[in-house]
């Protein structure tokens, strides 16, 4: 069975990844990302994790990605679409895995190495705060200090203010217990 698993290649193609944050959106489009195993020159091989190194090599190559971040309104839709952040360009990843014996769970060690021959990016005076607020997020995130916010269906309120006009004609605010 472990055999098929660390062989098993993995193709995605027209993948969209989107992330929705308060008023930004953040997305990745992908045309095609895959996944698959390699030997010791990287090079792409049927392995089998054997003694005494226990190591699974995997190439993951990205193809075509662009990374977008706009800003939408009240109403959650995008009213001006800013440019690409990153736009069509590749990027290949090597993941080094080593495991303590053929028939561990968890790794030893893992290492991701990521290979970009040329990206272009692009920043706008609206995504800049936009993108220093991701990355807040991310660091609270990944540091452990972010409170998440538990939505609750809102409760009537016990008291409230109801503008009354009186026989004179001036308005009187009371206060009614419901």
């Amino acid at each position: 069975m472990n055999k098929i698993v660390n062989n098993a290649n993995i193709i995605i193609n027209n993948l969209i990844v989107k992330f929705v944050e308060d008023d930004i959106v953040l997305s990745l489009n992908v045309k095609s990302a895959e996944i698959y195993s390699v030997d010791k020159n990287w090079d792409r091989a049927f392995v089998e994790i054997l003694a005494p190194d226990f190591v699974l090599r995997r190439a993951i190559n990205f193809i075509d990605l662009t990374v977008c971040l706009d800003k939408r309104d009240a109403s959650g839709k995008i009213e001006n679409y800013q440019d690409p952040i990153a736009y069509r360009f590749s990027i290949s990843c090597r993941l080094f895995t080593q495991f303590e014996n053929m028939h561990a769970k968890y790794s030893l060690e893992t290492k991701l190495n990521i290979y970009c021959e040329r990206a272009d990016l692009s920043l706008t005076d609206t995504q800049l705060p936009m993108l220093i607020r991701l990355i807040e997020l991310a660091l609270a995130l990944y540091y452990g200090t972010m409170q998440f916010k538990m939505e609750t269906a809102e409760s009537e309120p016990s008291e409230q203010q109801v503008p009354r006009e009186s026989k004179s004609g001036k308005n009187i605010n009371r206060t009614l217990k419901i």
